[in-house]
């Protein structure tokens, strides 16, 4: 009787190892995607890079347990590697806000891993890179189920709730990005954009296409259920796009389809690189005509508002690149360096919405060629791999890809309801952040729809994955790399109008994809380097631990945490009259300050941690408290004054740090005075103009900074320099469309970025009048004072607005801001913008009676029409439009 066959102990390791990479996979695919793309702290950042860096752990095991050589990359993309890590290394040394660029550094890392270790698995055995794609197309039909469920469900009970009065906007949602995301029938999921959830779905849907129709010959995908599911979840998907109105999204994806169309008619190796070049040719001529316009070439807004808008981004980026080509200014410097870069028609943005642009404006001239080269040697890529030698023989069972895919459903299964524990539903932040309250005010009923959406996108993720689970062992076939070229492209296409590489579920994609074309080349240059690249993956995940989970898991529950009590005590706020809520607004508000300093204490270069940890001891001083315990009973004014000087230290080109710094020295000024101390008063006066001068040239082109320099000059009893200041506001305003920014925005926004609201403006107005009743002087000096009275008016106005007063008061305080405005229009007769303010205060003050609106509307567009002639600045085109057309609003009769 023979005996029996003694178990291959090496295979049995190498299968618990695939099947753990699996798991630690699906993890990372749904937690990176539920992550905050705009916050890179935070619990569900820090478990993606924790799962990120334990995937290509277990792959680089299964190199190790099995002794297989030869599945390193070659040596020109080891050397793009190298060239890479140089220039982010540089790009952090190098930057003004170590915070963004900690973040940036941590994500380009984790996906270089992630191209490492796919390139791994890909080359292990053939076939173990469909799982992989396989999760990301699921996690593509959850995605969109869940946004079409926020479009039709969440979103409409939300808005009805507000419109009722049963429930507050929280801060998140207030401002004009919130408002918008809010009341927009756009899509935006769980990456908070709409953008980039197209430019993730365009990904899925090229991903399904490559499992489905790029199977290999023994694995058909039968029209059956599985084809059926599998044609629903595209169309799902596509349907999305459609939906989150990104033409963004559409122009990429129809450039992927022709791209993949073109592949497929090449058949022979020179049609193909006849394709690959065509494309390439196409993609430059596009981006030509793109920086054409940018520049002017074709008029204002060639390509519609949307564009228009991204050119005064790009504008802004090709200064900065004018300033440092080689360099660049420093990874993570567009976010705070923008302000002082921003063209006079710009509007307000974190990215450049152009990530080549970006990677030069940032890193230097270097760091797109690196990216293009990287990609060039992903394209050039054969379709055909050379056949494994495991290929044609038996494989184990325990090394099958479905080995791979069964991990993944499980870690994917895992992540989702470790989700579901934390957050309830699988949505963005921020409409998790609102849901909060309704939940703790007990209205169940909403809670549970956003469950139900939670279930749905679910069952979407499993409906797709058992459509597209691989099975078989051979590899898929060219079409297969057809696609996941063509899904590729499309994202590079993307990219040209978009920021994809700060959605780190998008870059880490983006890697995912360079790994599996890269692995299909040769494997001829890397036996000679195969000693040293086999400690490189454990190597570097032990590098890149603090960077991608430590820190970001740590600091994030802090934040997250104080930012919850932070909600609490602002409720609290609002009923501090009784005793027993004064006690818990000062505990919550003590518990936020401890919690921020943790956060700050675990991301020390973090520029925005400290700012924040300033804002809590800020709140504590406004309450009254004087000391601050944890720091030995020392005055609160001490960590404060020193949080402070750090937060503006670590971000040196943020203008909002000077700015709460000069709001800080005028609140101190105004105790002092209250205190009868004058001469202390007015030194903290000099240091909040300093601060607020230091604002504005970091901002030159708000205006706000401006006034608030003119207030404190003011303040020390220097009538001339303040209206010089506020004057000099006036023409920065008269040349910007930013609606945060401009000053008109006092006729329409609820909250007006622009009005500067620091908790004194009471004072500050009862100060100018009395100027005004003393000073006889004309011209600029009464012109200037004008300029602020009418603001003091217009935020007075808009202050009674919004709060329940008899009608009488409503109407003295229009009457008085339309005085306002008719001065300054006197005593600067020649002034266009002031003329149009004038129009429009009429059209508001008269908004009752259609032909006074009308007569305003007249006399606005004549004013409009002398400026122009005679070459004056006066409000630019669109933003005159856009009041004009408010204007006609109010002057159609009302409806009986």
């Amino acid at each position: 009787m023979p005996e029996p066959a003694a178990p291959d102990r090496r295979a049995e390791r190498a299968g618990a190892f695939l099947l753990a990479t699996g798991v630690f996979w699906g993890l990372f695919v749904v937690f990176r995607l539920a992550a905050q793309p705009q916050e890179p702290y935070g619990l569900e950042a820090g478990l993606a890079g924790l799962m990120a860096l334990l995937f290509a752990l277990f792959a680089y095991a299964l190199t190790a347990v099995t002794g297989r050589r030869g599945l390193f990359p070659d040596l020109p993309v080891l050397a793009l590697g190298v060239l890479g890590v140089g220039l982010l290394l540089l790009g952090f040394v190098r930057s003004p806000f170590y915070g963004r660029a900690f973040a940036r550094l941590g994500d380009a890392g984790t996906g270089m891993l992630l191209l490492l270790a796919v390139h791994v698995l890909a080359r292990f055995r053939r076939g173990l890179e469909a799982p992989l794609l396989a999760a990301m197309a699921a996690m593509g039909a959850a995605e969109a189920c869940a946004g079409l469920w926020q479009r039709f469900v969440t979103l409409p009970r939300l808005r009805a709730l507000v419109e009722s009065g049963q429930v507050e906007l929280p801060p998140s949602l207030q401002g004009l990005a919130g408002s918008y995301s809010l009341h927009s029938n756009e899509i935006f999921g769980s990456l908070g954009n709409a953008n980039s959830l197209a430019a993730f779905l365009l990904l899925a849907v090229f991903a399904a296409l490559a499992l489905a129709w790029g199977r290999p010959a023994a694995e058909p995908l039968r029209r059956t259920g599985r084809g059926l599911a599998c044609a629903a979840a595209c169309t799902l998907m596509i349907l999305t796009i459609c939906l989150t109105g990104s033409k963004g999204g559409w122009a990429a994806l129809t450039l992927g389809a022709g791209f993949l169309a073109l592949q497929s008619w090449a058949r022979t190796s020179g049609q193909r690189r006849a394709a690959l070049l065509l494309a390439a040719a196409g993609g430059l001529l596009a981006a030509a005509a793109l920086a054409l316009c940018a520049a002017g070439t074709f008029g204002d807004a060639p390509l519609g508002a949307s564009m228009f808008e991204r050119f005064g981004y790009w504008r802004a980026g090709a200064r900065m690149i004018a300033d440092e080509p080689v360099l660049g200014l420093g990874l993570g410097a567009f976010r705070d360096a923008y302000s002082i870069y921003k063209v006079p028609l710009g509007t307000e943005v974190q990215e450049a919405h152009n990530d080549w642009l970006q990677l030069w404006a940032e890193l230097g001239i270097l760091a797109p060629l690196t990216w293009a080269a990287l990609w060039c040697l992903a394209f050039r890529s054969p379709a055909e791999a050379a056949a494994s030698p495991e290929d044609g023989a038996p494989a184990d069972g325990a090394l099958k890809p479905g080995r791979l895919a069964a991990g993944i459903l499980l870690g994917a299964v895992l992540a989702h309801l470790m989700l579901w524990a934390v957050s309830d539903q699988f949505d963005a932040g921020y409409v998790r952040e609102f849901l909060a309250p309704l939940d703790d005010a007990g209205r169940a009923p909403v809670v549970a729809w956003g469950a139900a959406g939670a279930v749905l996108s679910f069952l979407a993720f499993l409906g797709c994955w058992w459509a597209l689970r691989p099975g078989a062992s051979r590899p898929p076939g060219p079409v297969f790399v057809f696609c996941v070229r063509a899904g590729a492209g499309a994202l590079l296409a993307h990219q040209v109008v978009d920021f994809d590489h700060a959605v780190p579920a998008l870059l880490a994609a983006l890697f995912v994809l360079a790994g599996i074309l890269l692995a299909r080349r040769p494997a001829r240059d890397s036996a000679g380097l195969e000693r040293w690249p086999r400690a490189l993956m454990p190597v570097a995940a032990a590098v890149l631990f603090p960077v991608c989970a430590l820190v970001p898991l740590y600091s994030g529950l802090s934040r997250q945490v104080a930012e919850i009590e932070e909600e609490a005590w602002r409720r609290l706020a609002r009923d501090a009259a009784r005793p027993e809520a004064r006690e818990e607004l000062r505990a919550r508000q003590e518990r936020a300050a401890l919690l921020w300093e943790e956060a700050w204490a675990w991301a020390p270069f973090d520029g925005v941690a400290a700012e924040q940890t300033a804002r809590a001891y800020l709140a504590l001083r406004s309450s009254g408290r004087q000391t601050w315990p944890p720091h030995g009973g020392a005055t609160l004014d001490e960590p404060l004054l020193a949080a402070l000087a750090e937060a503006e230290a670590l971000r040196p080109w943020y203008a909002g740090l000077p700015l709460l710094r000069g709001h800080d020295a005028l609140q101190r000024g105004f105790e002092e005075l209250e205190a009868r101390r004058a001469l202390e008063a007015a030194a903290w006066f000099v240091k909040a103009e300093a601060h607020y001068r230091r604002a504005a040239a970091l901002y030159p082109l708000a205006p706000v900074f401006r006034i608030l320099a003119g207030d404190a000059r003011l303040l020390q009893g220097d009538a001339a320099g303040a209206a010089a200041a506020y004057l000099e506001a006036w023409a920065v305003d008269a040349r910007i469309r930013d609606r945060n920014q401009y000053l008109l925005a006092l006729f329409t926004d609820a909250r007006p970025g622009c009005a500067p609201q620091h908790g004194r403006e009471a004072e500050i107005a009862a100060r100018l009048r009395e100027l005004l009743k003393r000073s006889a002087a004309r011209g600029d000096l009464a012109a200037g004072l004008r300029v602020r009275e009418l603001l003091s008016r217009g935020v007075e106005r808009r202050r009674l607005r919004e709060s329940a007063v008899p009608a009488g008061e409503l109407r003295r305080a229009g009457r008085e801001f339309l005085a306002a405005c008719e001065a300054l229009a006197a005593e600067r007769p020649g002034d266009a913008h002031a003329a149009l303010f004038r129009a429009f205060a009429a059209a508001l003050h008269a908004r009752n009676d259609p032909a006074a609106v009308a007569a305003a509307r007249r006399l606005a567009e004549e004013t409009r029409a002398r400026a122009l002639g005679a070459g004056r600045p006066a409000v630019p085109e669109d933003v005159f439009m856009e009041f004009a057309a408010r204007m006609d609003a109010l002057a159609q009769p009302a409806a009986p």
